[in-house]
């Protein structure tokens, strides 16, 4: 047993918990920030991230039409759910949402169960306040609460013999619990938050947050004062001690008491609805609430075991490939004609298409490539699928001579190609650019035209599985590019 004062630095265990406990959380929620941060970014990029794992891209979407998120209007595409809630509405969702799927994987210790508790409650206090206030995104102070204890939860969940240690000291409520955290592992849990979120990325409120920084008029504020009255909940603080807190949450908020109080009567209840939209059942019992919990919903809720996380991802492959489902292509083409009739964009258009081929088409990657001003070459704008980032970076080449020929074909006749089946289409055509690019397997292609000008070119493939192309999904694909040039037409009638 290693001995209390030969502590593993504050650095190494960023790094272990980063590199082996949680790399892919940590890569997900690198990825997920860094795009939802720039604005330059097409919305395809982001969705690809969500797109690129199966589970995660039908959890997202049941949490998206929960009542947490529900915008009056069902949402079967991730396309469509970037543009109803926004970036920061799918940035907080995709980071929550692995969090809670990491944490609570396998047999959460009771510290952990307890914590996630009072952040889930916390975050929707502070969210809550935030609209009260009118902020821009409430959506992002749900996640900087959620993240606030972030070091906690990952010493609970990956701290071993340490965190066996520390539980059982806790157990004695005499002990001081900042006193044996730096006892026990050298540093306190907070800076442990503050290593993970400079790691990671996790935006600076989160760190403005953690620090304290800015005063009392910082964004942060209500995180912090949503944290301070769910733990006195939790340790059943006396009545004045709440109730202070409480005032000065008021303050914060420009809010009455009486509208005050509106927000505290629900939150736990709509705190125990969230939490298990996220499928976090052994959570729900945790929630701090204003009067005691019945005994028997407490009972029921803690023998219900928690699901397996669905949202799992991978560290080297991809999840699994869609399968062709025309039930799913009937819905995603009403809700690109609702995209197209609310006149969207064509960019969101696009992406709902690619999302379209992907998901309900059942193909393995859906590009748009799009004609340079000179029209002397054709580049990837969007990309959707497997390696999606890399055909987005590499996915170009020049036209000259009327060559890649499907591709100069596919645009001058203005039709759809299956190049290398049915006799349509040439791979003999294809120059050696291309097909460093390609391959040699079978693709779709289609014109996307633009007031009545080719502006770019469609292409899917199952080339990455090696699963067989066949008529019905040629068919499926051209009718979603068909869909999209008319959509076209109306938007840019607009």
């Amino acid at each position: 047993m290693k001995k209390e004062h030969e502590h593993t630095s504050l650095e190494q265990w960023v790094r272990r918990i980063s590199a082996q406990e949680l790399p892919v959380l940590a890569r997900t929620a690198a990825q997920v920030v860094k795009v939802a941060e720039d604005e330059s970014v097409p919305a395809a990029q982001l969705t690809n991230i969500i797109l690129h794992d199966a589970g995660m891209t039908t959890r997202v979407l049941r949490l998206a039409n929960s009542a947490q998120y529900f915008a009056g209007q069902k949402l079967t595409t991730v396309s469509r759910a970037l543009i109803v809630l926004g970036f920061n509405g799918i940035r907080a969702l995709c980071l929550s949402l692995a969090v809670v799927d990491t944490f609570l994987s396998g047999k959460p210790r009771e510290q952990l169960l307890r914590v996630m508790g009072r952040s889930f409650y916390a975050a929707q206090l502070a969210k809550a306040l935030a609209e009260k206030k009118g902020e821009e995104s409430p959506e992002e102070v749900f996640v900087a609460a959620l993240l606030f204890h972030l070091g906690e939860m990952a010493f609970w969940s990956f701290g071993g013999n340490d965190a066996e240690l520390l539980e059982e000291k806790l157990k004695d409520p005499k002990v001081n619990r900042l006193r044996a955290e730096r006892e026990l592992i050298g540093f306190h849990l907070t800076e442990l938050t503050k290593g993970l979120a400079k790691e990671w990325g996790l935006g600076e409120l989160l760190m403005g947050a953690v620090a304290k920084e800015g005063g009392a008029k910082a964004r942060w504020r209500g995180i912090i004062l949503a944290h301070e009255y769910a733990t006195a909940l939790e340790r059943k603080a006396s009545r004045e001690e709440v109730r202070k807190i409480a005032q000065a949450m008021e303050v914060y908020g420009g809010l009455s008491r009486e509208e005050m109080f509106e927000i505290l009567k629900s939150n736990s209840d709509v705190s125990a609805n969230t939490a298990k939209s996220y499928g976090a059942l052994a959570v729900v019992s945790k929630i701090p609430r204003l009067i005691e919990e019945n005994e028997k919903e407490a009972q029921i809720l803690q023998a219900q075991k928690s699901p397996e996380p669905a949202g799992k991802h991978s560290t080297e492959t991809p999840a699994k490939f869609f399968e062709s489902d025309p039930a799913l292509q009937l819905t995603i083409l009403r809700e690109l004609s609702l995209m197209i009739n609310n006149r969207n964009t064509i960019n969101s258009v696009l992406a709902a298409v690619l999302e379209g081929l992907y998901r309900g088409v059942g193909l393995d990657r859906a590009v748009y490539l799009h004609y340079s001003p000179e029209r002397m070459s054709l580049k990837a704008r969007l990309a959707i699928g497997f390696e999606a980032d890399v055909l987005r970076e590499k996915f170009e080449f020049t036209i000259k001579e009327k060559r890649p020929r499907p591709f100069s074909l596919s645009v001058e006749y203005r039709e759809g190609a299956w190049v290398g089946g049915l006799g349509e289409g040439d791979l003999q055509g294809l120059n050696e650019e291309v097909k460093k690019i390609l391959g040699n397997g079978t693709f779709f292609l289609a014109p996307a035209v633009l007031q009545g000008h080719v502006v770019g070119v469609f292409y899917a493939d199952r080339q990455p599985s090696g699963r067989p192309l066949d008529r019905a999904l040629y068919d499926a694909f051209v009718h979603f590019t068909q869909s999209a040039n008319q959509g076209f037409v109306f938007i840019s009638h607009a």
